[in-house]
């Protein structure tokens, strides 16, 4: 088997780096036990000689990062209520 045949069976078979979860990079690669630019090599090299199946990967990434900004911004509300509330709280206390 050709090397390229071998890189997308490895990509099919195997889950995507950190599964399901919307993780960056970086955080793929630590759960995958490869360094960040190994990671980055893998994607590229299925990039190049399979584009099918990374046209895939992106579909996969693309909801995994939609998911991730909705967590973000829901964690950014959740900031600003708690900073509003304790400011809130604060003025109340000093009677402004």
């Amino acid at each position: 088997t050709c090397r390229p045949c071998r890189q997308a069976s490895a990509g099919q078979s195997r889950r995507w780096p950190g599964g399901d979860a919307a993780r960056t990079y970086p955080k793929a690669a630590q759960e995958a036990g490869m360094s960040l630019g190994t990671l980055h090599t893998h994607i590229r090299r299925i990039r190049q000689g399979h584009p099918g199946l990374y046209a895939a990967i992106c579909q996969v990434r693309l909801a995994q990062l939609a998911e991730r900004h909705d967590m973000a911004l829901e964690t950014a509300q959740e900031h600003s209520l708690a900073y509003f509330r304790k400011r809130a709280r604060w003025m109340r206390k000093m009677g402004l």
